[in-house]
């Protein structure tokens, strides 16, 4: 750790009023870049800056509240390439400081930049869902609950976004949990609770805040946009009632943002209502939709019979991408030697992975037009403790 920086439990008083020194309080090891605000958060602002002795870009994040500790400390516990890392964290000059590798940017104008110039398509959608829950899975193991999961807190690097990671852990807990705390609109039903009443909750509410966080990335529209909190807290309440009567016929809904019909797509909306079930037992696990991303996205096995196996290979056919050579020229070359059965399936395969391609690569079209009309005005979106 630098010599600049103490540790998280050493507070290092600087003579500076309650509202800050007037300027940022960035260690001289970085060097702050032209643009010098990053982001703001509820409790935190992000600075730009370059490592002088690593030559890289990194971001500061700074801020004299209890969230950043509680961040940096939840930051250390783990080692994972889908959750952001912490390069160092400490007290300098009054305020405390987390220095993290530095992204591109979030997943919340990500998505609506490349839905924008179309190349939002659910191959993208699908393979930042896997890396999510595979972030998500890691931390579950652990028992820490991260309570406020959404686009904005989905940091990408790469190629078109390829890289994300986990990011503001500010909130992050060692489940089980009772606290109401996060965005309004990303709240799972149970963190709401029923009025007067707090009961615990644990990790299935991160999976509840990821299929929001899906309706707003096929739709463009966060959920519940033109509900305030107050409309938003008791549609939670209203499931949670209705859940409990346990009606036959009388599915709890109310929980459901009105956006959900706008995700029209057959490849998400069985999945989505299952993730936003109020009965958090019913939800899958990261661990579950990380395997259903991962299975979605890798290259088919091609199934033939043993003695056709080396004659594949000597064809060079030997996974999902070599079947855009298998045509009917290619078949009925007397250099292939297959038999009819394998013939058959390569066929078949063929136009099963044109069918899944094409529906994999269609653009995610964001219609503004489509957003649906409700009473009230927007919700707010910042994460904050409170009833």
């Amino acid at each position: 750790m630098p010599r600049q920086l103490v540790e998280c439990s050493q507070r290092q008083d600087s003579g500076d009023d309650e509202a800050g020194p007037a300027y940022p309080p960035i260690p001289p090891e970085y060097a702050m870049v032209p643009d010098p605000i990053l982001g703001r958060g509820g409790y935190k602002i992000v600075y730009p800056c370059v490592d002088k002795n690593a030559c890289c870009m990194v971001s500061i994040n700074v801020c004299a509240d209890q969230h950043l500790i509680t961040e940096a400390k939840t930051m250390k516990m783990f080692d994972h390439p889908k959750i952001l890392p912490v390069i160092v964290a400490g007290w300098h000059g009054g305020r405390f400081v987390i220095v993290a590798p530095l992204m591109k940017g979030d997943l919340h104008d990500k998505a609506l930049s490349m839905a924008q110039h179309g190349r939002l398509n659910n191959f993208v959608v699908f393979g930042w869902v896997r890396d999510i829950a595979r972030g998500l899975e890691y931390m579950h193991k652990k028992k820490i609950v991260h309570r406020d999961i959404k686009p904005s807190n989905i940091l990408w690097h790469g190629d078109d976004g390829q890289d994300v990671k986990i990011a503001d852990l500010g909130l992050s807990k060692r489940g089980p949990c009772t606290e109401n705390v996060g965005t309004p609109s990303y709240k799972a039903p149970e963190i709401v609770g029923l009025k007067g009443q707090r009961s615990a909750y644990g990790t299935p509410v991160d999976i509840f805040a990821l299929a929001m966080m899906i309706i707003y990335i096929l739709t463009g529209t966060n959920p519940f946009k033109n509900y305030e909190d107050e409309q938003i807290k008791q549609k939670m309440r209203q499931a949670l009632r209705t859940a409990r009567r346990g009606e036959p016929g009388d599915p709890a809904t109310s929980h459901i943002p009105p956006e959900f019909r706008m995700v029209t797509d057959p490849m998400w909306r069985p999945l989505l209502l299952q993730c936003l079930t109020v009965d958090p037992a019913a939800r899958p696990s990261a661990g579950q939709l990380y395997e259903q991303f991962s299975e979605a996205l890798a290259p088919p096995t091609i199934y033939v019979h043993p003695h056709m196996a080396a004659e594949l290979r000597r064809l060079g056919i030997e996974q999902e991408a070599d079947l855009q050579e298998v045509d009917e020229d290619f078949l009925r070359d007397p250099r292939c030697r297959l038999d009819l059965v394998s013939k058959q399936k390569l066929r078949r395969m063929k136009s099963e992975w044109e069918a899944r391609k094409t529906a994999l690569l269609k653009p995610i079209v964001h219609d503004p037009a489509q957003i649906p009309a409700a009473g009230g005005a927007a919700a707010g979106g910042a994460a904050a403790g409170g009833v």
